[in-house]
């Protein structure tokens, strides 16, 4: 009876070893998508013709494989390897990507969208940190991106790059400079700095809302000073709330 028992268990043994095997074997074990994909993920990972990177994308997903091969593709500096992106978008997002780590003209032409191509060609105009190079840009919006962006980059930013450029363009950086600080200290006195008219309001449009023209932002007003948004003058002594706040007394006595 014993020897029967070990003949059977020997026998079940052997048939689980051999469905194992069978498995392993089976190519399609090794390529079988992940459970809970998507059926996008499935059909995009289907059109990835690298066998390795095709099981790459079914385990992870197509999202999660495709930020994996943008951040090789920068951090190798081989745009090659967006190649293998089976999705034409996709493969012009990879290249642009590419292109605001890298900064190769040379990739821009490789591009298969016209607006991505001329958002890539952009990308290298402001990498290179020449101000006149802005001027190309067929926008007021982009022109004025490209600026901003120069300024951003540039060590010291608008103290030392406003003063190495020729007029007009030396007022056009002290503007955007002294706008940008305007609007992230929100003082409004910044904006007198700036040496047109036209300069001053434009300024002053992006700053929050002045009701009383005190020089006091309304949301200020109310939540640090405790001052009247509407009366330039709350503790009626003459002076405006925003001169008391700048020679460092106390607008409400």
């Amino acid at each position: 009876m014993k020897k029967i028992i070990i003949i059977i268990v020997l026998i079940a043994v052997l048939v689980a070893l051999a469905v194992a095997g069978f498995t392993l074997l089976n190519p399609r074990f090794f390529f079988q998508p992940k459970i809970g994909l998507t059926d996008n993920d499935k059909i995009q990972c289907r059109q990835i013709l690298d066998q390795a990177e095709r099981k790459s994308c079914n385990e992870v997903g197509y999202d999660k494989w495709l930020e994996t091969i943008m951040r090789l593709a920068h951090e190798n500096k081989d745009a090659a390897k967006c190649d293998i992106v089976p999705v034409i978008d996709d493969k012009d997002i990879c290249l642009l990507n590419f292109v605001s780590f890298v900064g190769d003209s040379s990739v821009c032409d490789t591009i298969y969208d016209p607006a991505r191509k001329q958002d890539c060609k952009n990308q290298i105009v402001i990498q290179s940190n020449d101000w006149s190079a802005c001027q190309s840009f067929t926008t007021d919006i982009d022109r004025s991106y490209c600026y901003q962006n120069i300024l951003n980059n540039t060590e010291g930013g608008g103290e030392k790059l406003c003063p190495s450029l020729a007029e007009p363009q030396k007022s056009l950086c002290w503007e955007l400079y002294y706008t940008r600080e305007a609007v992230n200290k929100t003082e409004y006195d910044i904006c007198q700095k700036i040496s047109t008219k036209q300069g001053r309001e434009n300024c002053i449009k992006k700053m929050p809302a002045d009701s009383d023209g005190d020089l006091l932002s309304d949301y200020k007003e109310r939540t640090v000073y405790g001052t009247d948004p509407y009366k330039p003058d709350t503790d009626g002594d003459g002076y405006k709330d925003g001169d008391e706040v700048k020679s460092g007394h106390d607008p409400l006595k």
